[in-house]
């Protein structure tokens, strides 16, 4: 684990996603009521598309860091001139795609050399199962996974974003301790998984590895009388105790 971007308290290791909230208000909203109780808010394509840098200034303003999930996947020159546009903004993570390549994951390193900025290199998404892998990348999701990792480490990244099922078979490999641990598809015990196929509880995902957790739906939207703090708090409880 890379001590130097880790976080120390329970709460800091939850990354609330916010795609999906329906306007910059309600992000507002959202990140004014949160900030205090988790980590980073997660930034996706939806809601960068719809509102691009002004999304990014509305989490900071409310006092929140930022997690740009671009998922970058494109040539070594256009992902560094992208990573460029991105690191003025002071986010702490950018997301790329480990696929992209080694060549195309160190321009993007180099780029965010000097900068706050930290790349995650995404190995599997959590939405592929175990067919849907082998067809695009010819093996089954843990061996995908560790040949990103191990891509990913090579060339310089701070760490990968990987489904909880995965994060039991990287412990065995010293070389990629170094890297934090990013892991969607976390959901609590009894939460619908949606369109996520890999899934784990908080408590699991951290005990498995995990430094950071993105949760979105379970602490966003909730059934009242239930609040996202309320829920927040409890996953925060949860990890204390993982």
């Amino acid at each position: 684990m890379n001590s130097t971007f880790s976080p120390t308290k329970p709460q800091e290791r939850i990354i609330v996603a916010l795609d999906g909230l329906r306007d910059l208000t309600e992000v507002r909203d959202t990140v004014r009521a949160l900030a205090p109780h988790v980590g980073p808010f997660k930034i996706g394509l939806e809601l960068y598309t719809a509102y691009g840098p002004q999304a990014l200034s509305v989490v900071k303003e409310e006092g929140g860091t930022i997690m740009l999930d671009l998922k970058l996947h494109d040539i070594p020159e256009t992902m560094k001139r992208s990573t460029a546009r991105v690191v003025v903004h002071g986010v702490g993570f950018l997301t790329i795609h480990a696929s992209a390549g080694t060549e195309a994951m160190r321009a993007v390193v180099h780029e965010a050399t000097g900068s706050p900025t930290r790349i995650l290199a995404v190995t599997v998404l959590t939405s592929h199962g175990e067919s849907e892998t082998r067809r695009l990348y010819r093996r089954q999701p843990t061996d995908a996974v560790i040949e990103f990792a191990r891509d990913a480490r090579e060339s310089g990244c701070h760490g990968i974003v990987c489904s909880p099922q995965e994060l039991s078979a990287l412990l065995p490999h010293p070389d990629l301790r170094p890297l934090l641990r990013v892991v969607p598809g976390v959901r609590p015990a009894g939460a619908d998984t949606n369109d996520q196929k890999r899934t784990a509880t908080p408590a699991a995902t951290r005990a498995a590895g995990a430094d950071y957790l993105v949760i979105g739906r379970p602490i966003l939207h909730v059934p009242a009388p239930d609040t996202p703090v309320e829920a927040a708090k409890r996953i925060t409880a949860e990890l204390a105790n993982a």
